[in-house]
C-alpha cells in the first residue's frame, strides 16, 4: 500500500532582527550598542598595548624568538605548575576574544569564519613583531600568535556571529552562485503517452479478457477525463465571452448617469450665465432711470431759480410813472377846482 506524500507546510517567514529595522526605537537601540562595542575596542586596546608593549627589563635573560609552531605550548604544558600553565595558554587565547566579539559588530566586511580570525592573526603578527623589535624584555612567538586567533574564533562562534547579524544584514558569500535554486534550467519532462497510444507488450497479448478488459476501461475512463476536460474549457471560454459584453453594457450603462450629470451641469451653467446677462440689464436699465430722474430734476431746479430770480429783479427794479393816469387825475382835481369856485 502506497503512502501518500504529505502536503508541504508553508515556507517560513523570516523575520527581520529588532535592531535592523526602520523605527527610531531600533535606530537609537542600534547606535547605543554600536557606541558601547566602539568604547569596549578602545578599552581593550589600551589594555592589549599596556600588556604587550610594556617594557620588561627584568624578563631579557628568560625570553627568546620562537618561530616553531607548537614550541611554547609544550613549554608550557611541560612545566609542573599547572596554575602557571593554564595562566599563560588560557591568558593569550582571552586576550583574543574581544576581537570575535568587537570585530564583527563594529567591522561587518570582517564578519565570517576565516576573516575574523586572519585579521586577528594579522594584528597580532604586528604586535609581536612591535615586541621583538622595540620592546626590552619581549619577543616574538608565533604561539602567542596562534592562541590570540584560537580566541578569537572561540569568540566569534559564541557571540560574535550572533551580534553581528543582530547589527547588519547578512553578507552573500561567493559560493552562492553555485547553491541557488537551478529548478528553471531543467529541461521539461516529456508528456506521457495517452492509455491507447502505448505500446502493448507481448506478454499482454497473450493475457486473458480481463486485461483487455481492464485496458478498455482505462482508455474510456481516460477518454471520458479528457471529454470533461474539453467541455469544462469550452464552457470557461463560452462564459469569459459572454463576461465580455456583459462587462461593455456594464461600463455603459455606468457612463450614463455621467452623460446626463454632465448634460444637467452644461444646462444649469447656462441658466446662470443668462440670468446673470439679465440681471447685469436690469441694473443698468435701473441706474440709467436712476440718471434721468436726477437729471430730470436738475433741470427743474433750474429753471425754478431762474424764475425766482426773475421775481426778484422786478421787484428791485424802480417803478415807471403813470402819465395817463397823472393827466386824467390833473383833470380831476382841475374840475372839482372850477366846481367849488362857481359855488
Amino acid at each position: 500500500m502506497s503512502s501518500k506524500p504529505m502536503p508541504a507546510g508553508p515556507p517560513a517567514v523570516t523575520r527581520m532582527p529588532v535592531l535592523q529595522r526602520d523605527s527610531w526605537a531600533a535606530s537609537f537601540a542600534r547606535t547605543v550598542v554600536l557606541f558601547l562595542a566602539l568604547l569596549c575596542m578602545v578599552a581593550f586596546a589600551v589594555a592589549l598595548a599596556r600588556v604587550t608593549l610594556v617594557p620588561s627589563p627584568a624578563s631579557t635573560e628568560l625570553i627568546h624568538t620562537n618561530l616553531e609552531p607548537g614550541s611554547s605550548i609544550r613549554a608550557y604544558l611541560d612545566q609542573p605548575d599547572r596554575f602557571a600553565t593554564l595562566q599563560q595558554i588560557g591568558g593569550n587565547v582571552l586576550l583574543g576574544v574581544p576581537f570575535g566579539v568587537l570585530l564583527p559588530m563594529l567591522f561587518p566586511r570582517i564578519r565570517g569564519l576565516l576573516r575574523v580570525p586572519a585579521f586577528t592573526a594579522l594584528v597580532m603578527v604586528m604586535v609581536e613583531t612591535a615586541q621583538g623589535l622595540i620592546v626590552e624584555g619581549r619577543a616574538f612567538d608565533v604561539d602567542d600568535v596562534i592562541l590570540n586567533t584560537s580566541g578569537a574564533l572561540v569568540g566569534y562562534l559564541l557571540v560574535g556571529r550572533w551580534l553581528g547579524r543582530a547589527l547588519h544584514p547578512r553578507r552573500h558569500h561567493w559560493w552562492h552562485r553555485w547553491t541557488r535554486d537551478r529548478t528553471d534550467d531543467l529541461p521539461e519532462a516529456a508528456p506521457a503517452p495517452a492509455a491507447e497510444d502505448r505500446p502493448v507488450p507481448e506478454g499482454a497479448e497473450r493475457s486473458g479478457s480481463a486485461t483487455a478488459t481492464a485496458a478498455t476501461a482505462a482508455a474510456a475512463t481516460a477518454a471520458a477525463a479528457k471529454g470533461a476536460a474539453a467541455k469544462g474549457a469550452a464552457a470557461k471560454g463560452a462564459a469569459s465571452k459572454a463576461a465580455v459584453p456583459k462587462a461593455a453594457a456594464d461600463k455603459a450603462a455606468a457612463d450614463k448617469p455621467t452623460a446626463g450629470k454632465r448634460t444637467a451641469k452644461k444646462a444649469a451653467g447656462k441658466t446662470a450665465t443668462k440670468r446673470s446677462a439679465a440681471k447685469k440689464t436690469a441694473t443698468k436699465k435701473t441706474a440709467a432711470k436712476k440718471a434721468a430722474t436726477k437729471k430730470a430734476a436738475t433741470k427743474k431746479a433750474a429753471a425754478k431759480k431762474a424764475v425766482g430770480g426773475k421775481a426778484a429783479a422786478e421787484k428791485s427794479a424802480p417803478r415807471k410813472p403813470d402819465v395817463r393816469r397823472d393827466g386824467a387825475d390833473g383833470d380831476g382835481a382841475a374840475r372839482r377846482g372850477s366846481g367849488g369856485g362857481e359855488s
